[in-house]
């Protein structure tokens, strides 16, 4: 299928549009313009639905204007889509005062209006090539083959294993796990709770809480590490200034002793170089210390930055997967409304047939004594014949009623 032209009239910020896309096509423009909208247009023509699955009729329309109409035409190489939405609210007796909003949508395919959605889709599967009638009536295949994310976020794991169950077969669990290593990690996993995804789900959702509750008691204790690393410079002070009151002690001995040989000299000296040598040891101890508990905190505080990335992740992935199954619950519960009320109207129509075919059955023949001919001398009814074919019409014109009923 070759899409040609697109018209657009009333989608959202779209007020007349038509695209000639019979040659190489791009669409170009500062933000709030309209390309975006113009293949969401598309995309509502041919499935009913915004990108993210959700069916919000009000936000096609310009300025969410309830009576609006809006329209949308794809003329391709094989056949011409035109979809129609109207939007309204009628006046309610007695007060005047607009009710509940109503709201129909029309589909013409190549010139003929459809009675219905259903019967619409039906002739549009065929023109884009397939036919097949599949028994997950849950499964939207024409919204398959258009959304790229449909399967992997907007279906259901259930409708989706039915559907390509009866398109390719059914396979083992086993043979599910063999198929991608990276699956191995979840088999334990499904396997405790019977390869059901909403349990498994609900059971990971559990251990994110209880990793956020990790997460936040180490980033306590990384915060009583680095309280650890703080040097008391009080403590430091108090010892530079012993150093210093020292250095000035044996500085005033040597200009005293200047010249002369003192043992408790020479023995002072000896005693102050090795303190200074083991100062300086335990100096580079320390820092080696202190260093090495540095890159041992530093790596904690990856793994730890890790963990906390993945959870956020995770828990990121589960409310979208929670607000498409949201969308995806409204828009049934929509169509479940729609049905019921065109339930309610056909069930109308056979009550009122049912009614018109009993008030038919019960009618009698009546034959009219003006239409006799009698024999003015024995009585005998000269057009007998001719009484009892207008009868067996009437019969007969009665049956023919009743059938059509």
């Amino acid at each position: 299928m070759e899409l040609k032209k697109v018209i657009i009239e009333n989608f959202r910020n779209i007020t007349h549009a038509e695209y000639d896309l019979t040659s190489r096509s791009i669409f170009a423009g500062p933000n709030r313009q309209g390309k975006t909208n113009t293949i969401l247009a598309i995309y509502w023509a041919l499935t009913d639905l915004l990108l993210d699955g959700s069916s919000d009729y009000q936000s096609f329309k310009p300025e969410f204007k309830e009576e609006a109409e809006v329209s949308v035409e794809l003329v391709c190489d094989t056949f011409t889509l035109k979809k129609v939405y109207k939007g309204w609210r009628p006046r309610q007796q007695g007060s005047g005062e607009p009710g509940d909003l109503q709201h129909t949508t029309d589909y013409w395919i190549d010139g003929t209006k459809f009675k219905n959605q259903g019967e619409a889709k039906k002739t549009l599967l065929k023109l884009l090539g397939t036919n097949r009638q599949l028994e997950t009536s849950k499964f939207d295949l024409t919204r398959a083959m258009i959304d790229p994310y449909y399967i992997g976020q907007g279906c259901d794991y259930k409708t989706l294993r039915s559907f390509i169950v009866e398109i390719i077969g059914d396979v083992s669990n086993e043979d599910v796990f063999a198929s991608d290593p990276a699956l191995l990690t979840i088999r334990d996993l499904m396997a405790r709770y019977q390869y059901d995804p909403g349990l498994a789900q609900k059971f990971v959702k559990q251990q994110v809480v209880a990793v956020k509750k990790d997460i936040e008691a180490s980033e306590q204790q990384v915060k009583g590490l680095e309280s650890v690393l703080d040097v008391d410079h009080v403590s430091l002070q108090k010892a530079q200034e012993a150093l210093n009151q020292i250095d000035k002690q044996v500085s005033g001995l040597q200009v005293q002793l200047s010249g002369r040989d003192n043992p408790r000299i020479n023995e002072a000296k000896l005693q102050l170089s090795d303190m200074t040598l083991k100062l300086a040891e335990s100096r580079t101890k320390d820092m080696e210390a202190v260093q090495e508990h540095n890159r041992q905190i530093e790596a904690e505080l990856r793994r730890l930055e890790k963990v906390r990335q993945d959870a956020e992740w995770q828990a990121q992935d589960l409310i979208r997967r929670r607000i498409s199954a949201e969308n995806a619950i409204l828009g049934n519960d929509q169509k479940i409304v729609s049905i019921e009320q065109q339930i309610a109207e056909l069930e109308a129509r056979r009550q009122e047939r049912l009614q018109e075919y009993h008030t038919r059955n019960a009618e009698e023949y009546t034959q009219p004594e003006s239409q006799k001919e009698v024999c003015p001398n024995c009585g005998h009814v000269l057009n007998q014949a001719a009484l009892e074919s207008y009868r067996a019409t009437w019969e007969s014109s009665k049956q023919r009623d009743l059938d059509y009923i």
